[in-house]
């Protein structure tokens, strides 16, 4: 009798359209994400500058006008350093160094937070700046010491200062 009951009853539900022990339901449930990708980068206001005639022999030149600002155009923390390379004039070349001479020149840097001044190396980084957080700057002047004596033109020569941009830490 109780099978013939819940056969019956069983039945009754599917008839009916009911399906037992069965639950549907539907759940949504969502979550925002935002991510801000790592950017290291530096931002100078002068991309060019210019010494002007400079007399052989003369030593700490500064170049005129305003400092050079370094920023910090990036999303994290960044240490900056300064390096320096060799100046030409067509196939001429002054080299580098860290004492004027005959085709030897010297190139400074300084953070105008402080009175020291810097020589630039061409294989090295020459530290300007640590911890600068998003959005904050530095301000460097440059200077150079010129040859004692040249064997090239009497020209204008050319030469690199680059500013290196690393993460903090």
């Amino acid at each position: 009798m109780k099978l013939f009951s819940f056969s019956l009853l069983l039945i009754a539900f599917l008839m009916l359209g009911f399906t037992p022990f069965v639950v549907l339901a539907n759940s949504n449930a969502t979550v925002s994400a935002t991510v801000t990708p790592e950017l290291i980068s530096v931002l100078v206001n002068y991309l060019q500058v210019d010494y002007g005639v400079v007399a052989i022999g003369q030593a700490e030149k500064v170049l005129p006008g305003n400092p050079i600002n370094v920023k910090n155009n990036g999303t994290v923390n960044e240490n900056f350093s300064v390096q320096g390379s060799d100046a030409t004039a067509g196939s001429d070349i002054w080299t580098l160094d860290t004492a004027q001479s005959q085709d030897k020149f010297v190139h400074e840097f300084q953070n105008t937070a402080n009175t020291n001044w810097y020589k630039l190396s061409k294989t090295t980084g020459v530290s300007l700046a640590g911890n600068l957080s998003p959005n904050g700057s530095v301000d460097m002047k440059l200077r150079i010491s010129m040859p004692t004596s040249i064997t090239g033109a009497y020209t204008q020569y050319s030469t690199l200062v680059s500013i290196l941009a690393v993460k903090q830490g």
